[in-house]
C-alpha cells in the first residue's frame, strides 16, 4: 500500500481507534444515556475535527452500532426514537460544520499563500508595520531595496528600513496616515538615488501600516517627454492632426484650430474628410492606402478647406501610428500653410517673366534712339555745312538723344528708390507752377499727335515742399504716359486743386485713351510692368516711369492712384501732396522757366571734350563767362588765375589729379577756399554723392546736366 493509500485511511482508522475507545469509557463509567450521546458526541467531533466530513460520518455510522448493540436493551436496539434521531442530526451537523470550517482555513491558507507568492514575486516593494512602527513584514523587492540602503551607509532597524527614511515628508505622511488610520497615496523624489517613487499607504486591523511603494521614475519621465512633446505640438505653428483607421479625427493642436478655423470639439470623433474639397476625397484614400503601405508622404502640396468653405493651400506630410507590438492603429498628419509661399512663388514667376520682358523690351527700346542718332550723324556727315536739312537732322539727335537719357534715367532711379538710396532737394514751391512749365514742355508731343490738352490751375499758387526737378519729372513721366496710350483725336487734360479738408494739393492727369482692367490696376505702379500693347501701337517704354512716380510721390508723403471706367474708357491718375505754408519772398521760377540772375565766372574742368564744349556753350548762352580746363591740375592752375564764382569739375579726370583731390586742392587754398564747388559725374549712387560733399563740393550732379537744371543751379549759387 501506498503513503498517498494510507494516508487517506488513516483519518477513518483514526475514528474507528476513537469510537472504539469512546465505548470502552462509556462501558465502564456511562451511567445513563445522556452521558452516552454525550461521550459519542465529543468522540464524533474529534474525528470530525481531525479527518474532517468522511471520518465523521464513519465514526457516527459505527458509534450508532456499537450503541444499540451494546448499550441499547435488546428490545428497544435499532428502533427510530427522537433520541436516535437527534444524535444523529448532531452529529452529521458537526461533520459538515467541521468540513465547511476546514474547507475555509485551506482556502484561506491557499489565498494567503498566493498573496505571499505575489507579493513575494513582483518587483514592487511592500511593508507591513505595527502601531509603535515596528518592522513585521517585508518581500523579497524590499530586502533588495533595504539592502542597497544599508550600502549607502544607513542605519539598521525599523525606522531606519527603505521605505521608512526615503524623506521627512514621506515619513511624516505615513506616520499620520497610520495614526489618522487613513488610505494615503502620494509619489516623493529619494533625493541620494535620485529616483522618484509611489506610494500607497492603507491601515491593518492591528493597528500598523501596510505600504505599498514602487519606482516610477521612468513613468515620471515619460510623462515628461509627453507633456513636454504635448507642449512642443501645441506651440508649433504646424498643425499636428492624429486620426484613427477609419480617418476620424483623435487628436487637433491649436495651430489646426488656427489654420482650418474648427476648434477641437467641433472635430475630434469626427471624419477628416470634412475638411476637404469634394473632388479631393479619393486623394486623402489614396495617401492614407500609402501611406500604410509604407510609402513616404513627406511634403505633398494640396488643398483644404477652412471652416466656411474657404480653399488653404497646405504642404502634408503623414506617417503611421503603430502600439508596441507594431500594429498600425492610427496616422499622424502634420499640415503647414503655405499660401505665402505659394504666393510668392507665383510672384517669382511673374517678376522673372517681367524680367525676360524688360530686357527684350529694353534692347528694343534703346536701339530706337540709337538707331536715330546713328543715321542722323550718317546724314550729317554726308550734307554740306550749310544745308538747311542739318537743323531737322540735329532736331531728330537731340529728341533721340533725349529719349535714351530718360530711359537711362528711370533705370537709375528705380534702382536708387527701391534700395533707398535717392535724395531730394526740398524746398517751398508753387505746385500750379511745376505743372504748367510741365504741359508747356510736352505741348509738341500733343501737336505731333494731334490731341487736345488743356490745363486747369488755381489762380493763386499752390504752395508745397518738394524737389522741384522730381516733381516736375513726375507729372512730365504722368503725361508721357497719357500721350502713349491715346490715340490721335484724343484728349488730356491735367488739373490742380486744394483740397481744403485734408489740407492737401491735389494734381489730376487724365486721358481718354486705351483705359484700364482691374488686374492692369492692380500692378501698374510696380516695375517693368505694362500694359498689354501690339506691335502696331507699340509706343516705347520700359515700364519703370509709374514706379518711378510711386516711389518719388511717397518720398514727397504723398499718394498716387490711378483709376479708370474699363477697357478704352480712359484714365486718370490723382497725386496727392501735403500743403505747406507760403515761403518768404525770393527768386522764383517764372512760366517760361527763366530765372532773373547775375552773370557768374565759371570754370568747367572735364576730360571730355565734347562735353566741355556743349556745356561752355550753353554757360556762354546765359551770358555767363566760362574758362575750361581738361585735367585735374591743370583746372587748380587756372582757379588761382581765373578767380571764378563758380566751378564745374568732373570727378574721374586723368591723371593723379582727379575730382575729388581737385577740390581738396581748391579748398587748400585760400585764394579758392570760398569758391563753390559742384560736382558734375556720371557716378550717381548715394556713396558717390556722400564722398564728393565730403571731399569739399557743395553739390553733387549726375550727367548729363541739362540747361534748365544748370539755370537752377546757378539761381542757386546766385542767391547764396
Amino acid at each position: 500500500m501506498s503513503w498517498r493509500q494510507y494516508s487517506k485511511l488513516l483519518p477513518y482508522l483514526v475514528a474507528f481507534l476513537i469510537i472504539v475507545a469512546s465505548s470502552l469509557i462509556i462501558s465502564l463509567f456511562a451511567t445513563s444515556s445522556s452521558v452516552l450521546i454525550a461521550i459519542y458526541v465529543a468522540a464524533v467531533a474529534a474525528v470530525s475535527w481531525y479527518g474532517g466530513l468522511g471520518p465523521a460520518l464513519f465514526a457516527t455510522g459505527l458509534s450508532y452500532l456499537i450503541a444499540n448493540w451494546f448499550f441499547v436493551p435488546s428490545q428497544d436496539a435499532f428502533r427510530p426514537s427522537a433520541a436516535a434521531f437527534v444524535y444523529l442530526f448532531v452529529c452529521m451537523s458537526i461533520g459538515l460544520f467541521s468540513e465547511i470550517s476546514k474547507r475555509a482555513v485551506r482556502r484561506a491558507r491557499t489565498n494567503a499563500e498566493q498573496v505571499r507568492l505575489v507579493v513575494e514575486s513582483i518587483t514592487d516593494g511592500f511593508v507591513v508595520v505595527d502601531s509603535s512602527w515596528r518592522l513585521i513584514y517585508m518581500n523579497r523587492a524590499t530586502e533588495e531595496y533595504n539592502r542597497r540602503h544599508l550600502l549607502d551607509g544607513n542605519s539598521p532597524g525599523s525606522d531606519g528600513t527603505f521605505p521608512l527614511t526615503v524623506g521627512d515628508a514621506a515619513r511624516d505622511r505615513l506616520r499620520r496616515a497610520a495614526a489618522e488610520r487613513a488610505t494615503i497615496e502620494f509619489e516623493d523624489f529619494y533625493i541620494p538615488w535620485q529616483r522618484w517613487f509611489e506610494f500607497k499607504a492603507a491601515p491593518t486591523d492591528e493597528g500598523g501600516l501596510a505600504i505599498y511603494f514602487r519606482d516610477v521614475t521612468e513613468r515620471r519621465r515619460s510623462d515628461d517627454e509627453a507633456r513636454k512633446l504635448a507642449l512642443i505640438i501645441e506651440s508649433t505653428e504646424d498643425a499636428v492632426i492624429g486620426l484613427d483607421l477609419n480617418a476620424n479625427v483623435t487628436s487637433w493642436n491649436q495651430a489646426a484650430e488656427k489654420l482650418y478655423g474648427y476648434k477641437a470639439e467641433e472635430i475630434v470623433g469626427r471624419s477628416v474628410l470634412m475638411i476637404l474639397p469634394p473632388d479631393q476625397v479619393d486623394e486623402e484614400k489614396r495617401i492614407l492606402s500609402a501611406v500604410r503601405r509604407g510609402e513616404l508622404v513627406r511634403h505633398f502640396d494640396t488643398v483644404r478647406m477652412r471652416k466656411g468653405g474657404r480653399p488653404v493651400e497646405v504642404s502634408l506630410s503623414v506617417s503611421v501610428i503603430r502600439d508596441d507590438s507594431g500594429q498600425i492603429v492610427g496616422f499622424s498628419k502634420i499640415a503647414r500653410d503655405v499660401s505665402d509661399r505659394k504666393r510668392a512663388e507665383k510672384a517669382l514667376l511673374e517678376a522673372d517673366r517681367r524680367k525676360d520682358d524688360f530686357l527684350a523690351l529694353l534692347g528694343h527700346e534703346l536701339r530706337n534712339p540709337l538707331a536715330g542718332i546713328v543715321s542722323g550723324v550718317e546724314v550729317l556727315n554726308q550734307l554740306p555745312a550749310g544745308d538747311p536739312d542739318v537743323r531737322n537732322v540735329l532736331a531728330i539727335i537731340e529728341r533721340q538723344a533725349a529719349h535714351m537719357s530718360r530711359l537711362i534715367d528711370d533705370l537709375l532711379d528705380v534702382s536708387r528708390i527701391v534700395r533707398g538710396k535717392i535724395t531730394l532737394d526740398l524746398a517751398r514751391l508753387d505746385l500750379a507752377l511745376v505743372v504748367r512749365q510741365s504741359a508747356a514742355d510736352h505741348k509738341s508731343q500733343f501737336e505731333q499727335k494731334q490731341l487736345a490738352f488743356d490745363v486747369q490751375t488755381p489762380s493763386h499758387p499752390v504752395w508745397v515742399e518738394g524737389d522741384s526737378v522730381r516733381l516736375a519729372q513726375v507729372v512730365g513721366n504722368l503725361l508721357d504716359n497719357a500721350v502713349k496710350f491715346t490715340d490721335a483725336g484724343g484728349r488730356i487734360s491735367t488739373r490742380v486743386s486744394l483740397d481744403t479738408d485734408t489740407s492737401r494739393a491735389v494734381v489730376e492727369v487724365c486721358d481718354t485713351g486705351i483705359g484700364m482692367t482691374p488686374d492692369t490696376i492692380g500692378s501698374l505702379f510696380e516695375p517693368f510692368a505694362q500694359a498689354e500693347e501690339s506691335l502696331e501701337r507699340s509706343s516705347g517704354g520700359l515700364g519703370l516711369g509709374l514706379a518711378v512716380v510711386k516711389g518719388l510721390i511717397e518720398l514727397h508723403n504723398g499718394t498716387i492712384e490711378a483709376t479708370s471706367a474699363g477697357a478704352g474708357q480712359g484714365a486718370t491718375f490723382t497725386i496727392r501732396l501735403p500743403t505747406c505754408m507760403s515761403p518768404h519772398p525770393k527768386n522764383q521760377l517764372t512760366d517760361n522757366g527763366s530765372q532773373v540772375t547775375d552773370t557768374l565766372r565759371v570754370l568747367v574742368v572735364d576730360d571730355n571734350r565734347d562735353v566741355l564744349h556743349v556745356v561752355s556753350k550753353l554757360l556762354q548762352l546765359g551770358g555767363h563767362t566760362v574758362a575750361t580746363a581738361h585735367d585735374g591740375s591743370s583746372g587748380v592752375e587756372l582757379a588761382r588765375e581765373f578767380q571764378p564764382d563758380l566751378v564745374l569739375c568732373d570727378i574721374g579726370l586723368p591723371g593723379e589729379m582727379n575730382g575729388y583731390k581737385v577740390a581738396e586742392a581748391l579748398r587748400a587754398d585760400p585764394a579758392t577756399r570760398w569758391t563753390r564747388l559742384v560736382a558734375v559725374t556720371g557716378f550717381g549712387q548715394e556713396e558717390d554723392r556722400r564722398r564728393a560733399l565730403a571731399a569739399g563740393f557743395d553739390r553733387h550732379l549726375t550727367k548729363p546736366v541739362g540747361y534748365a537744371e544748370l539755370v537752377t543751379l546757378i539761381a542757386d549759387i546766385d542767391q547764396g
